[in-house]
């Protein structure tokens, strides 16, 4: 075992949020982790709910960054979130199993029931820790990865033309809120109508309207105009939108991508996918990341678009004996 291995709790200063940032770049470069985006969340979590970050230090370096939390987006008795990343560039391979017992010791007296973590499929290290601890997969994420230089906007307006002949009408959220009131708050019902039709590996918990706020509008990474909103007259009836990383838009994320039932299979979802990455374009942007279920026809329609796949994202889950599956939870 490495030797000189110093693993403690998160100081949350400055330079530990931009350290845990670069960890997190190189174990997932897909996904710009960005310091400002840590301390957000970090900053807006609900202190009633347990959040702990820790860190692995190597030589007075910091190499590796851990996190267990109450998953607020998930919400069961007894449930807990999982995270830990080790820089393969610095870290022993030893590091991150070190810091994965110590967040899972961490959590034993609180005695939980279900123990749930995402994982790289390309992740050799962290596939062999989680399988020893007798953890299983539960469900594949592809990731796939656009390139915009290859993506043409005008190729899809004949599709926005058609939906606005329909009385479907594609606006950015910086169009809609000054002239609709109730902008935000409808949002938030469209957003959690959609997502809890998802196939999800975890059932999902309602957010409260402030939540909802924390989550995605006052995030630091919204970008009001990418997040585009199909309307039918007042109603919405379907959202995308992407993600910034604080200081770069070179590459963005996706978020939720989604129609109402009785609104789909009339293009609307292809359409709002189009008009936010040609938003994306337009800023410069390069490239833009994403991940669905395997089994959803979103991943479908990325592949139709043009994403490439990247090395997918595995969802772990452990239970305690006697847990069942099934369920509904109010927090």
């Amino acid at each position: 075992m490495t030797s000189g291995v110093v693993i403690r709790p998160f100081e949350g200063t400055e330079a530990e949020y931009e350290a845990i940032a670069a960890v997190e770049r190189a174990a997932q470069p897909d996904f710009e982790a960005d310091a400002v985006s840590c301390r957000y969340q970090d900053a807006t979590s609900d202190p009633k709910y347990l959040r702990q970050r820790f860190v692995a230090e190597e030589g007075g370096r910091l190499v590796a960054t851990g996190l267990c939390c109450e998953p607020t987006w998930a919400w069961e008795p007894g449930k807990y979130f999982i995270h830990f990343n080790a820089d393969p560039r610095r870290a022993d391979a030893s590091t991150a199993e070190m810091l994965f017992r110590h967040v899972m010791k961490f959590l034993a007296d609180r005695r939980p029931r279900l123990v749930t973590i995402y994982a790289r499929a390309d992740a050799e290290t962290k596939l062999r820790i989680l399988a020893g601890a007798g953890f299983r997969e539960v469900t594949r994420f592809p990731v796939s990865q656009l390139d915009l230089a290859r993506f043409d906007p005008s190729a899809h307006e004949p599709l926005l033309d058609e939906l606005t002949a329909s009385g479907i009408r594609l606006r950015s959220f910086s169009e809609l809120e000054p002239e609709d009131d109730r902008c935000r708050h409808k949002l938030h019902e469209l957003h959690w109508r959609i997502t809890r039709e998802l196939p999800l590996p975890e059932r999902p918990t309602r957010p409260t309207f402030a939540e909802f706020s924390r989550a995605e509008l006052d995030h630091p990474g919204f970008l009001p105009g990418s997040w585009i909103i199909a309307t039918a007259g007042e109603r919405f009836v379907g959202t995308a939108h992407l993600a910034a990383t604080q200081g770069s838009r070179e590459k963005l994320t996706t978020g939720l991508t989604g129609v109402l039932p009785s609104y789909r299979r009339r293009g609307i979802a292809r359409a709002l996918k189009a008009r936010s990455l040609g938003f994306a374009k337009s800023q410069g942007t390069r490239w833009v990341v994403t991940s669905n279920r395997e089994d959803h026809p979103m991943y479908a329609l990325n592949l139709e678009l043009g994403f490439e796949s990247r090395p997918a994202l595995l969802f772990f889950e452990k239970r305690s004996n006697g847990m069942k599956e099934d369920g509904d939870h109010d927090r």
